[in-house]
């Protein structure tokens, strides 16, 4: 990528944030952020507490994405996944079209 090119992405990612920024012009949003300096710092291990357990199948239960209810409990969107397959008693699945519920 020209250099230009790539000044005026972190600029505009400044002004309208990363997430606008990778969308409008299809760059990872990991790939900008490391462009701007702001890498996300995440923790080598996270052990999951009770209180995680809860607050994670109650937004499940409201419809929210593996990468929402790691932002909320700290920890990544892949973790979530696992925990989510493995305890499926905590975390029923879903049904085929279910649309993701508000509130």
């Amino acid at each position: 990528m020209h250099r230009f090119a790539k000044e005026a992405i972190v600029s505009k990612a400044k002004s309208m944030g990363v997430g606008t920024a990778a969308e409008t012009y299809g760059i990872p949003k990991s790939a900008i952020s490391r462009w701007i300096g702001e890498v996300p710092v995440r923790r080598e291990y996270h052990k999951w507490t009770e209180e995680d357990w809860r607050v994670a199948s109650v937004m499940w239960a409201k419809g929210r994405s593996y990468s929402e209810i790691a932002e909320v409990v700290g920890t990544t969107a892949d973790s979530v996944s696992t925990m989510v397959k493995h305890h499926r008693d905590l975390f029923p699945k879903r049904s085929p079209g279910w649309r993701r519920r508000i509130g």
